[in-house]
Order: C-alpha cells, then sequence, then structure tokens
C-alpha cells in the first residue's frame, strides 16, 4: 500500500507545485500590466511638463528681454532728466521773466 501512496503523493504535490506556479506566473502577469499603465502615465506627465517647462523658458526669456528694454529706457529717461537739469540750472530766471521780477527790467 506504501507503494501506491507515495507515487500519488508525489503526483499531488506536484499539480500543487504547478498550480502554485501557474498563480505566481497569472499575478505577475496583472502586475506587470498595471506597472506598464503607470509607467505610460508616468511618462505623458513628464511630457507635458516638459512642454510647460519649455513655455516657461520662452516666457522667461522675453521677460528678460522686456527688463533689458525697460533698464535701457530708465538709463535713457534719466539721462534726459539730467541735461535737463542741467539747462535748468543755466537759464537765468531774471532774464526769462523780466517784468516779474524787481530790478530786472531792460
Amino acid at each position: 500500500m506504501n507503494s501506491k501512496i507515495l507515487p500519488a503523493l508525489l503526483i499531488l504535490g506536484a499539480v500543487v507545485t504547478v498550480s502554485f506556479m501557474i498563480k505566481l506566473m497569472s499575478d505577475m502577469s496583472g502586475s506587470m500590466t498595471e506597472m506598464t499603465h503607470h509607467i505610460s502615465s508616468l511618462t505623458k506627465d513628464v511630457s507635458s511638463m516638459n512642454r510647460t517647462m519649455s513655455k516657461m523658458s520662452l516666457s522667461t526669456t522675453a521677460m528678460s528681454e522686456s527688463m533689458v528694454r525697460m533698464e535701457s529706457s530708465i538709463k535713457d529717461m534719466g539721462q534726459a532728466l539730467g541735461q535737463g537739469s542741467k539747462q535748468m540750472q543755466q537759464w537765468n530766471p531774471g532774464q526769462m521773466m523780466p517784468n516779474v521780477l524787481p530790478g530786472t527790467k531792460r
């Protein structure tokens, strides 16, 4: 009787082992499929972020150029004000308004 039980137990053990391996492979396949979907979604998100960063980079470049133009304009305005101030200092108010100030009549 022992000779019949041992092969039956070996066959049963082999069937259980093969069933376990099939279940394990099925679970791994499902996990790999799910992981592939997550990686695909991540790739799309990274691509979207890359496009957004490119747009921001262009905006930053445009802002930098605008700041350079503004700085140049402010510098030009400062120079114009400086020249106007020098001209105002050189003018003699008595000559500009001879009738208003006493003692400056011609």
